[in-house]
């Protein structure tokens, strides 16, 4: 048996023109081949392949290829800044992007692997390549766009599906004018050469990095080719947030003294209410009234499917109710709320989260004189007017005698 030709290892990784083996290293010891490849520019007599850009500065750059037997292979090749932009933007299967460890063939069939189910453990067993660069791999392709997880589910490079479209052996059906004359070329190419496996793949992988470079626009092909396209997921409507006014209300007031009429035509929400109501109006004192208002909203909260129009109706006035309530207070700029941070005796009032909150604030103003600290304090009485409505009453008055 002859021993193989650097032509025919280049066949079997996968190397096509105009990229060359110039040297192959095989080291036993470490069970390994090194690859080093270059790009033809010229011929010599003879047929003798010839590199150009001599005297020019080159980068080393390495990747970790499909195995050969037993051995790892590393392919390397030592690119200029115009090849390494070349490389980045090819798609070879052969080559890497430059700030990658693994060619993109290697990267394609890791990714293929995920989308089947496979843990890391597990496609690491499989390419035997270090677990190290197939997290690394799947923790970036996590962080990849929607585009690029559909590049990674197309067919690979060495799936029958691309040489049979170029031998004109499958048929896609396309109306992109860029893929019909690119199809057309490549089939010319393959047709001229008498279907030479190297044009073949050259062909090929010139297709895919088409499809790779075109995603977006050929997701109707890449259907025909096999691949599953994630369906968008139409966005989730916003829930409608309703709410039910405070015990304290006078919403309630308003429902239960028949000034507010409830859009409502459930009957066994009716019945209920027409109980609260009798008990209201019996009510000896204002924990009874209370109770019969609790009893009420409860009723709400249990038929509240059945009950969306009145919650709609209810959610209105608590809104409306706020928005009163915030323009009974002075505004945030009137000189009243520094005057409270200025003087902690001018509104006496035993709620605790009031005076926690005043202590804090007065701090801060009499430090910076800013005016964030009486807006906070406007804020506050905003957010807790049903709860302080003593104070808010106070607050009016000095307000208004200023």
């Amino acid at each position: 048996m002859k021993p193989l030709q650097s032509k025919e290892i280049a066949g079997l990784l996968g190397i096509y023109e105009p990229w060359f083996i110039k040297d192959i290293d095989i080291s036993s010891q470490y069970e390994q081949v090194v690859v080093t490849i270059e790009k033809q520019t010229t011929k010599k007599e003879f047929g003798w392949f010839k590199s150009s850009d001599k005297g020019v500065n080159k980068s080393t750059l390495r990747w970790r290829h499909n195995k050969l037997g037993q051995f790892a292979t590393i392919i390397q090749t030592h690119a200029t800044v115009n090849e390494i932009t070349e490389i980045d933007d090819s798609h070879m299967p052969f080559f890497g992007k430059s700030n990658s460890k693994l060619t993109n063939e290697l990267c394609d069939s890791i990714q293929m692997a995920s989308t089947k189910g496979l843990n890391a453990t597990t496609i690491q067993e499989l390419f035997d390549i270090p677990l190290e660069l197939i997290e690394t791999e799947l923790q970036g392709a996590n962080e990849r766009s929607a585009q690029q997880k559909l590049i990674a589910s197309l067919p690979l490079i060495g799936n029958p599906v691309w040489h049979e479209l170029v031998t004109d052996r499958r048929r896609v059906s396309t109306k992109n004018l860029p893929l019909k004359l690119l199809l057309s070329r490549l089939k010319m190419d393959v047709h001229n050469a008498n279907d030479a496996l190297e044009v073949v793949k050259k062909s090929s992988a010139e297709l895919r990095a088409f499809f790779v470079k075109n995603i977006n626009a050929l997701q109707t092909e890449c259907v025909q080719l096999g691949v599953q396209i994630p369906t968008k997921e139409e966005p989730k409507k916003a829930k409608s947030k309703y709410v039910l006014p405070g015990i304290n209300s006078l919403i309630w007031n308003g429902i239960f003294e028949e000034q507010i009429q409830l859009n409502t035509d459930h009957m066994g929400f009716k019945f209920q209410l027409a109980r609260q109501k009798k008990a209201y109006w019996q009510a000896d004192n204002d924990k009874e009234r209370a109770d019969a208002i609790r009893n009420l909203a409860m009723a709400i909260k249990h038929n509240a499917r059945s009950l969306i129009p009145l919650l709609k109706q209810i959610t209105e006035l608590v809104e409306q109710e706020a928005q009163t309530k915030k323009s009974v207070l002075p505004p945030a700029d009137h000189s009243i709320w520094k005057e409270l941070l200025e003087n902690e005796n001018l509104l006496p009032s035993t709620k605790i989260n009031y005076r926690l909150l005043l202590t804090r604030l007065k701090t801060v103003y009499s430090r910076t004189q800013g005016q964030e600290p009486p807006k906070q304090l406007h804020n506050f009485f905003i957010q807790n007017s049903e709860a302080m409505q003593e104070e808010v009453k106070i607050i009016q008055q000095l307000a208004l005698a200023q």
